[in-house]
């Protein structure tokens, strides 16, 4: 009698047929599951590169960069192996690490958007243009986010040239050697001619103000700055830039064409508004809502 056996046999081969369909359905999800993942940390990605560039990343920054690319290549891997699961966990994995520099970068480069220092800026702005209706009768604006230097006359604004700024320019300068291009209300307090300074003409800022006095004074007071860091100096507007990238010390740097023209024109005590942005369209605050809209 084999009608027991063959029982077991059917019920055998029913459990079979259930655990490869289980299995193939599961394949089938995991494939569109994973599929979907892999573009995900894509778009994640992509939209972090420049965003993290653009922000100067530390190298904790970097790190995660790297780690999402990394990620991202194994699960591609995985997927096209047919380890959807894996695919999946790598995918996932992408995403987390590109997400983290995501919004590190955000949060550094989110100064260019604050309220708060975008009328700051552009109080300076106003002021520089009306001090180009004094004695003076010129003011220069330069817009860090923009990499332009404006010259105004009278109040109107009469030329425009693209600069170099400090290698940590997106920062505001706080202490001496951070590379940073300073944000503030100056004057030229000293014309430098052939030979007084290694980057051709100059126009040396009475850098550092008051106002960076007291801001250095609080960090020091906060426990930020060692008790060794200096305040920095010599910020300059010279020539030798017109380079595309920021390579300075903090100075601004436009070609030495530009810079014979901008070295003739001020006299002593002219008025120069640093400023980060002028609150306009521009390549950061464009990044931000970019960034924005992905999120």
């Amino acid at each position: 009698d084999f009608a027991r056996a063959q029982k077991s046999m059917d019920e055998a081969q029913r459990k079979a047929f259930l655990l490869w369909r289980d299995t193939a359905a599961h394949q089938t999800r995991m494939h569109k599951e994973a599929a979907r993942l892999i573009a995900a940390a894509r778009e994640s990605l992509d939209s972090s590169l420049d965003l993290v560039e653009a922000s100067l990343p530390v190298v904790s920054t970097r790190s995660h960069i790297a780690d999402a690319e990394m990620h991202l290549k194994k699960a591609q891997t995985y997927l096209a192996a047919a380890r959807y699961d894996e695919a999946a966990a790598e995918a996932r994995a992408s995403k987390s690490s590109s997400d983290h520099a995501h919004r590190r970068s955000k949060l550094s480069l989110s100064r260019f958007s604050d309220p708060g220092n975008v009328n700051r800026w552009r109080g300076w702005i106003r002021q520089a243009v009306e001090a180009s209706k004094g004695p003076a009768g010129i003011a220069m604006v330069v817009n860090k986010e923009h990499h332009v230097l404006h010259v105004y006359k009278a109040g109107r604004l009469v030329r425009t040239v693209q600069v170099d700024l400090g290698a940590k320019s997106i920062n505001q300068k706080m202490h001496a050697g951070d590379r940073a291009t300073p944000e503030g209300l100056y004057r030229v307090v000293k014309k430098k001619g052939h030979g007084q300074c290694k980057f051709g003409l100059a126009l040396l800022l009475n850098y550092p103000n008051d106002e960076d006095r007291r801001r250095f004074a609080e960090l020091k007071a906060r426990g930020q700055l060692t008790r060794r860091t200096g305040i920095g100096g010599l910020i300059e507007i010279h020539g030798q830039g017109g380079l595309g990238y920021d390579w300075t010390d903090g100075c601004v740097a436009p070609d030495d064409r530009d810079m014979a023209v901008l070295y003739n024109e001020p006299p002593l005590n002219t008025v120069v508004a640093i400023v980060g942005s002028d609150g306009g369209d521009g390549p950061i605050r464009s990044m931000l809502r970019r960034a924005e809209s992905y999120r």
